[in-house]
């Protein structure tokens, strides 16, 4: 072997000894990077619309906190943010917490519910769908009048108080719908307060001596963190019932 490629080979010995330093120094440099652990430190978890969310980041070993709220808003970063919602209803807020140039991330998330600021009062319950067949696969009512004579039962589901539509819309056929109760004249509406309420759709099947009820559909929810899907509009489905309830806020 000649001088020449003697001196080659010590030359490319050397580079590939440098190079193997120097990824064998970012391997060690990368694994002795810590994982950061999320963490999320809120007062509370409940607010009204424009009332400021204030969140914290309790986050360990991280170099970045980036906050996302789950209503569509933009990101936001830094150890601590302040966010406003604008709409009713529960939003997941998540925190990811990152190492230096972001090799590694934990998360963290909550959820808030966001009620509105303001009464809401029903003014009208509407049906726009319901089953034709009862549980058993039968017509709701015997023939002639085989469809159903519908009224609804609403109030707080932890109240033995109930209070039902007035009058009973008798012999309900698929193709009159959308029917509907209006209460919107009406000087005592009923409030929709931030509780868990429930809704039960009946067929009347007594007499008025002897009245009978049989239930179609129960709807739960709470008025006060359920996000409208319109304004002024809550829609509640249940397989294949559907309500609409129209209410104002004041």
């Amino acid at each position: 072997m000649n001088v020449t490629l003697q001196n080659q080979n010590k030359r490319t010995m050397k580079f590939l000894s440098i190079a193997f330093t120097a990824l064998l120094s970012l391997a060690l440099l990368s694994s002795c990077t810590k994982k950061p652990l999320a963490c999320i430190s809120a007062s509370k978890s409940i607010y009204t619309i424009g009332e400021a969310a204030n969140l914290t980041s309790c986050a360990v070993d991280a170099d970045r906190i980036v906050w996302s709220f789950g209503d569509g808003s933009a990101e936001m970063e830094g150890e601590s943010v302040t966010h406003t919602f604008t709409q009713a209803g529960s939003y997941l807020v998540e925190m990811r917490a990152l190492s230096k140039k972001d090799k590694k991330w934990d998360r963290s998330s909550i959820i808030i519910t966001v009620n509105s600021s303001k009464t809401r009062y029903l003014t009208r319950i509407q049906l726009n769908s319901y089953n034709i067949s009862n549980p058993a696969g039968a017509t709701w009512d015997a023939a002639p009048n085989s469809n159903p004579d519908l009224l609804v039962e609403y109030g707080l589901d932890s109240s033995a108080t109930r209070y039902t539509t007035n009058p009973v819309i008798s012999d309900v056929a698929l193709n009159q719908l959308p029917i509907n109760w209006d209460f919107s004249a009406s000087s005592a509406k009923p409030v929709l307060s931030n509780s868990n309420w429930r809704i039960v759709l009946l067929d009347s099947d007594g007499t008025i001596l002897q009245p009978a009820f049989e239930s179609m559909a129960i709807f739960k929810f709470n008025p006060g963190s359920i996000q409208a899907s319109s304004p002024g509009k809550i829609v509640l489905n249940n397989s294949n019932y559907q309500l609409e309830l129209s209410f104002i806020e004041l």
